[in-house]
Order: C-alpha cells, then structure tokens, then sequence
C-alpha cells in the first residue's frame, strides 16, 4: 500500500491551496483512489499551514484549538529561532570579531611584511648609493692616476722637445764649427799655396842669383884670363 499527499498552491489576489489527499491504492494500480479538495480563501500562509494540518472535517473549535497551539509552538519555535538567531548572531558576532583580529594580524603582517620590505628596498638602495659611490669614487681615482700619467707623459714629451732642441742646437753649432773649421782649412791650404808660390818664387830667385853669379864667376874667370895674357 502506498499513501500520497499532494499540496498545489497558487498566488493571487487572496492565496488558495488544494489539498489532493489520495487514499489508500496499490503502488501499481490506482483503481482504488479517494481524492478529497479542500478550498481555502486566505492570503495567510499561516492560516493556510493551519488549515492543511488539519484532519479533513474539522469544525470551529478544532480549528481555533489547532491554532492556539500552532501559534505557541509557533511562539516557541520563534523564540528559539530568535534565541538561535541571538546565538548565530553572537556567533557571526564573535566570527566577525575573529574575522576582524585575523584582518588585523593579517594587516599588521602586511604592514610588517611593507615594513621588511620597505627596510629590504632601503637597505639594497643604500647598497646600491655605496656601490655607485665606490663606482664613483673608483672611476674619479683611476681619473686622476689617468690626468697625472697624461701630465707626467706631457711632462716627458716636453722634455723630449726640449732635448730635441738643444740636440739641433748643438749639430747647428756642430756644423757651423765646421763649416769654420772648413772655412780655416780653406785659408790654411791658400795660405800653403801662397807659401808653396813664395817658395817657387824664392827658388827661381835663388836659381837666378846663383846663374847671375855662375855668370858673374865666369865673367870673373875671363877677367883672369884677358889678365894673364895681358900680363904675358
């Protein structure tokens, strides 16, 4: 045997519910069906639960009775909806306070994970200004050791000209000493060939002298002669 109850409910101006009691029937056949409609005129849903939970044919006294006591259970199912409603309300209080005291740990770690980070960020700038500081620094010494080689080698290429200069000074005195010194060769080698024409000069002289006197001697010698045949 099996028993089905079926409630259909429509809205409109005044809420009506039919109540479809089925009797007892065969789960297979339903030859032997008892249907009974019941029509309630209300736009309560309480009245309506009222009137449904009543048995079929229920009179006045009934129904006022069967609404008494659904209304205190009704009553007593509030107040432990609202004691529950208190206790949900305490407990959604105390998950919100819960909720609130995580938010807040959660947002003092944030700010102390801002706050490492924020340190982090300013310890790795700092290491980042001291090592472009000794970047700088570095660069600035290697710098000056690079103007002081520059000045030094400066220093060394002027002394180099300055050597070159006294070194052409020197060959230019070099070669005017020469050029004197060829300059009094010169002259030495005229005066030599003055001395060497004096010389021939003096030996033609001298060979003269000595022909004027081999002819002097010869004239001398035929004075002689005429003399002594003179004298003979």
């Amino acid at each position: 045997m099996k028993t089905v109850r079926t409630t259909l409910m429509a809205a409109g101006f005044a809420l009506s519910a039919l109540t479809l009691s089925m009797g007892t029937a065969q789960a297979a056949e339903l030859d032997d069906l008892d249907v009974t409609i019941r029509v309630i005129n209300s736009d309560d849903v309480r009245d309506i639960g009222n009137e449904l939970r009543l048995p079929d044919f229920s009179g006045d006294k009934e129904r006022q009775e069967h609404a008494r006591n659904d209304q205190r259970e009704h009553n007593a199912q509030r107040r432990g909806d609202d004691e529950g409603q208190d206790e949900r309300e305490g407990h959604d209080h105390d998950k919100r306070d819960a909720e609130d005291a995580k938010g807040d740990h959660d947002s003092a770690r944030d700010g102390h994970e801002d706050s490492m980070g924020d340190h982090e960020d300013g310890m790795d700038e700092r290491d980042d200004d001291h090592e472009d500081s000794m970047d700088d620094r570095d660069d600035d010494h290697e710098d000056s050791m690079d103007d002081r080689d520059d000045a030094m080698d400066d220093r060394e290429d002027g002394t180099d000209d300055r050597d070159d200069a006294m070194d052409d000074r020197e060959d230019g005195m070099d070669d005017r000493d020469d050029a004197m010194d060829d300059r009094e060769d010169g002259m030495d080698d005229r005066d030599d060939a003055m001395d060497d024409r004096e010389d021939g000069m003096d030996d033609r002289d001298d060979a003269m002298d000595d022909r004027e006197d081999g002819m002097d001697d010869r004239d001398d010698d035929n004075d002689d002669m005429h003399d002594q045949r003179d004298s003979m």
